[in-house]
């Protein structure tokens, strides 16, 4: 479906510096030039006022009088993926330079699930610490949180996930917060902060910022965190608008430039181009690599690794820390073929909302599978696996139209534990429930045929002949790309498709020539199995597809959408066409 916004785009590229054209792609992002303005040039210094974030100015209270007058001892309770792995490492790195002192503290993710718990709690008070500080997590934490003022600690809980909300008898909404000395979370409906949508590491940047404020340290200190926040950001789906896009920008800018030691060695080890990172290798091979620790080892690794100043030490670790990701992905791979053999041998694609269990894949990766198998059948996904207590462990994954956690919590005694927001949840129910479980979510699913069916947004309809390495590179001011801010796509049929190449060590990328309606040629690639584009021109072409295919200039015709991308090759930047959706006619 094509994007159709009207502006005079000619008015608007030159208020903003820019061509007609991507002044179009503007448009389809925002409504006003100002905004417009915002998108391509804004810098930190343009976040909003951290002071509005409800109960921001008590924390910083809290935590100033904990480093001035009483012990300086303050743990920090940090969740086990990228965002909260980074959280944890500002608090830590930014609460030290104000003279506090610091223990990190993580959950195993297998034996002990997400978020506070009181085995942490007791650690931290047999420590000594004065205030217990939560990253990434706590909004949910009831219990937790009470247990740790029982054992008369401070608590501020710095989070950006959904509190819990229950539904009284007469139809209201109750907001259940824990009861700690402050809790910061912006996505509080009494918060009057004016972005909602920030992860854990921003909102422990903000609270770090304005520490720094208090305790007079220049702002220019700042930009020590700024890969960290930018990484998180990035990896945690988050919507790239706003703040967010603010702090992405900022962090990939810093990771192009970047001294420090550990990611430099985990930059190398991936083999990326340092000064070309963009928002995919921090989505598909840097964040996953840090989340890999917190997935198959411990998190705390992870800040060992973040903590090195040996290039050499780090080198060794970033190396381990490639090969565990590579085990994660083999492993991921394994039981995703696992999930979709279930699934459609089973009949659950009858369900609007697939429900399933994969008992032999380990906890850590279920939400992996959930996000593949998401994407593959449009739909909401939630994988179980089982628990050595006996219980099942969820991880589910959802489409726009369906608000997950709130349909998991509807279900009430059904399900023992649940948190997290709109499109991403992790639960817990009995094992004696999962059928009851599956039936009663889908029974209250609400959603329709049309629901289900994807929409695929794309700019415009533009000819091969318009890109070159100028056009194709003017793109780049729309990065950082992702959730909230797709890469921009494009639209065109009656395009002849000839002259296949399978390539990758994988065999799973399609080389093919493109040649439209102008006569204009370029490289296309398409990075799926090719086996299914071939399946799809048997279908179209009968006997005569291999050959029809394989001459220079065949019959085979195919509508498609994509993106023009820049590649290095020898040192030169070459242009390619990456298909993301085709139609063979």
């Amino acid at each position: 479906m094509e994007k159709r916004d009207y502006a005079d785009f000619r008015k608007w590229g030159e208020a903003l510096h820019c061509s007609p054209f991507l002044a179009r792609l503007l448009r389809n992002r925002v409504t006003t030039i100002e905004e417009a303005k915002a998108f391509l040039y804004a810098s930190p210094e343009d976040l909003g006022d951290a002071h509005l974030i409800r109960d921001m100015d008590k924390a910083v209270g809290l935590i100033t009088r904990t480093v001035r007058e009483d012990s300086g001892k303050i743990a920090v309770a940090a969740d086990y993926d990228c965002d909260g792995i980074f959280s944890g490492q500002i608090l830590k790195e930014g609460l030290e330079r104000l003279g506090a002192s610091v223990k990190l503290y993580t959950p195993n993710r297998v034996k002990e699930g997400y978020g506070l718990n009181e085995e942490i709690v007791d650690k931290a008070a047999a420590w000594g610490a004065r205030l217990i500080l939560t990253c990434d997590n706590g909004i949910t934490a009831i219990d937790e949180i009470a247990y740790a003022r029982k054992k008369g600690l401070l608590t501020v809980v710095t989070d950006h996930h959904e509190p819990i909300r229950k539904t009284a008898p007469d139809g209201t909404e109750e907001i259940i917060l824990p009861e700690a000395d402050a809790v910061v979370d912006a996505k509080r409906p009494d918060s009057v902060y004016p972005f909602r949508e920030m992860c854990g590491a921003g909102v422990a940047f903000r609270l770090i910022e304005l520490l720094y404020e208090e305790f007079r340290i220049s702002r220019s200190e700042l930009q020590n965190f700024y890969e960290y926040v930018g990484i998180a950001t990035i990896a945690d789906v988050v919507p790239l608008r706003g703040d967010n896009r603010i702090l992405a920008k900022a962090g990939l800018e810093a990771l192009r430039n970047t001294a420090k030691v550990p990611l430099n060695a985990l930059i190398e080890a991936s083999g990326i181009r340092k000064d070309r990172i963009n928002a995919y290798h921090v989505s598909f091979i840097l964040s996953p690599a840090f989340n890999a620790i917190g997935r198959l080892g411990d998190a705390s690794h992870a800040f060992r690794f973040l903590s090195m100043t040996d290039p050499e030490d780090a080198g060794k670790m970033a190396e381990d820390i490639r090969t565990l990701n590579e085990a994660r992905k083999a492993m991921t791979e394994d039981s995703f073929r696992e999930a979709v053999f279930q699934v459609e041998e089973d009949g659950l694609l009858r369900d609007p909302v697939l429900v399933l269990r994969l008992d032999s894949t380990h906890q850590s990766i279920i939400g992996l599978i959930a996000g593949r198998l998401k994407e593959k059948y449009s739909r909401p996904v939630i994988v179980f696996t089982k628990t050595e207590e006996g219980l099942l462990k969820g991880s589910g994954r959802s489409i726009d139209a369906y608000d997950l956690i709130s349909a998991i919590r509807a279900l009430g005694p059904l399900v023992q534990e649940a948190g997290g927001h709109k499109k991403a949840a992790g639960l817990e129910i009995r094992e004696e429930d999962f059928e009851a479980f599956r039936e009663e979510l889908n029974r209250r699913s609400g959603l329709t045929e049309e629901d289900l069916v994807p929409v695929i947004w794309f700019d415009g309809q533009v000819g091969l002949s318009y890109w070159n390495t100028r056009t194709a590179r003017e793109l780049d001011l729309l990065e950082p790309c992702g959730e909230g801010n797709p890469k921009p796509l494009f639209a065109l049929g009656n395009v002849h498709v000839s002259s296949p190449m399978i390539l990758g060590k994988n065999a799973n990328v399609l080389k093919v020539r493109l040649e439209d309606r102008e006569n204009a040629i370029r490289n296309g690639f398409i990075f799926h199995d090719p086996e299914i584009f071939f399946e799809e021109i048997r279908a179209a072409h009968g006997e005569k597809a291999e050959e029809l295919f394989r001459t220079r200039r065949g019959e085979v015709l195919s509508a498609f959408v994509y993106y023009p991308e820049l590649r290095e090759y020898r040192g030169e930047q070459e242009l390619q066409i990456v298909v993301k959706h085709c139609k063979i006619r």
